[in-house]
């Protein structure tokens, strides 16, 4: 049985959120093992990892490939071109913010730890513009698989793609301006 299949959702590559979370708290409430209303121990085990999977764009778009049947799903490879200042512009940042991290780990007094805070301070900020660009271009992407035609495999794969390095980008620059700020 597959996420969809799950849920009782048609598969589609692009679900509302809140109906898919209404749906969530309404199985889990009778598939819970406090419930006591299924049989099966695992049927809640499956909706959590059903929930999760179709929660995330990129992991449902390439479930709803793999139904239709696809054979060649897109693996991540080199960076789509419009995104190449993107990957230009994190992995300076992030090399950066290593570097400094780096410093602060190695700073034996608090006084060189203190000198430091600015820089850390400016690094966040770069990093917290870096991530706004990534959210905003993840939303456009979201527009478009929102109203891209479910026969369009091409576009779904590009999707799945972009996908992939704008999740990962996102993760890289959240975490480090975690690191920064701590």
């Amino acid at each position: 049985m597959n996420a969809f299949q799950i849920f009782g959702l048609d598969p589609t590559p692009w679900l509302d959120q809140e109906t898919l979370r209404e749906r969530y708290l309404q199985l889990s409430s009778q598939l819970h093992p406090d419930a006591a209303t299924s049989d099966d121990p695992n049927s809640f085990t499956q909706l959590q990892t059903a929930y999760q999977l179709l929660c995330t764009d990129r992991l449902r778009v390439r479930l709803f490939l793999e139904i239709l049947g696809e054979a060649e799903l897109p693996t991540v490879g080199a960076v789509p071109s419009h995104l190449a200042d993107f990957f230009m512009k994190t992995g300076g940042l992030i090399a950066a913010a290593d570097r400094l991290l780096k410093q602060r780990a190695e700073a034996e007094s608090f006084l060189e730890k203190a000198s430091l805070q600015a820089e850390a301070l400016e690094k966040s900020d770069a990093l917290q513009n870096l991530l706004t660009e990534f959210l905003s271009t993840r939303t456009q992407l979201q527009g478009t698989l929102q109203t891209a035609s479910p026969k369009d495999v091409d576009l779904l794969k590009t999707i799945i793609i972009e996908l992939s390095y704008l999740d990962r980008w996102i993760e890289q620059v959240q975490e480090k301006m975690f690191l920064l700020v701590d």
